[in-house]
Order: C-alpha cells, then structure tokens, then sequence
C-alpha cells in the first residue's frame, strides 16, 4: 500500500511540473541521528493533507518502519506513518523535534521512534500484532509509559486518530499484560 501511495504522490507532483522530485536517500551521517529533529516536512499526508512530521528509523527498528527506510513520515494529526516521498525534505532544521509538534509529551529519541511507528500500524491490531508488540515494548524499555502516552493523545485536542484511540488503548492494555509474565 505504501508503495501505492508513494507511486500516487510522485505521479501527482509531476503532473503538477514539479520536476524537482529528487531521490531522498539519507547519507551515512545522518542515518539514525536524532540530534537535529525532524520538524514538519514539505510532504501532506495522503490521508488528512496534513504536513507530515519526518524523523529518522533507528537500525533497530526499520524492519518495522514503512518500506524499511531509514527516515519514516508521521501525521500529527492522524498518527498514520508513510515513507517519506521522494523529494520530502524538513521545513526547518531547527527547532523543536518532530514529536513534540504532536503532543509536548510526546517521548523523543528511539522511544518517539517507536511510539510514532506502534501508532501507524494500530489501525490493524490483528494484522500487526507481533510488530505492535515489539515496538511498544522498545518504548518501554526506554522509559516510555505507553499507556499513559496513548491516554495524552486520546486528551490531546490536536490529534484524530485514524483508529478508534478509546478501544485501540484497551487492547494495547491487554496485549502488554499477556506480553508481561507473572
């Protein structure tokens, strides 16, 4: 699907002559980095065109990420995650992280990383479940409360989720309390 959007949006810009699509494969300094942030980028979001926030995939996480990259796009307000679009460069280099133009308590670092990459594939809980796990545990393990994160979000006034957050923070309860053993 993702390949699909990708293929969508390149078709879209180049129909409207812009011809300065380039190949946005990150160089070996910046893979991984989270020193710089990532603040909102010149790429929408197919779903709500919204400008998505980029933020580099740690090596550890990127079988998880979309398309395997090495740099992931989030909606700030829908939480769904992309490829970054050939061509989608930050906005800014400056600034605040990409994550906290989410929430202010949005987690950073590999933490945010994860978090941002669990939130893209809770809209299939059933199809995602090994991965969901996996990334929420990351966050875990890097300090992150999930389900209190989940619940700044579900109060935050600036997100709609593209999943039912309320439910979705139930099952992610329950699929971390089968996860824990006794």
């Amino acid at each position: 699907m993702y390949d699909y959007l990708r293929r969508t949006i390149t078709f879209v810009r180049s129909s409207l002559g812009r011809s300065d699509v380039t190949d946005d494969t990150p160089d070996a300094e910046s893979e991984g980095s989270f020193e710089s942030g990532a603040p909102l980028s010149d790429m929408d979001c197919p779903r709500c065109d919204e400008p998505c926030l980029l933020f580099p995939v740690p090596v550890a996480l990127r079988e998880y990420a979309p398309e395997e990259s090495s740099t992931a796009a989030i909606c700030p307000s829908c939480l769904d995650t992309y490829p970054p679009v050939d061509g989608a460069t930050s906005a800014d280099s400056e600034g605040p992280t990409a994550f906290d133009a989410i929430t202010e308590s949005f987690p950073d670092g590999e933490a945010g990383a994860a978090l941002a990459l669990a939130l893209g594939k809770l809209d299939s809980l059933a199809l995602n479940r090994a991965a969901i796990e996996t990334l929420l545990d990351h966050a875990a393990r890097d300090g992150v409360d999930v389900l209190l994160a989940l619940d700044r979000l579900a109060a935050a006034g600036t997100v709609q989720p593209h999943f039912d957050l309320d439910r979705r923070r139930v099952q992610v309860e329950q699929l971390l309390h089968s996860a824990t053993p006794d």
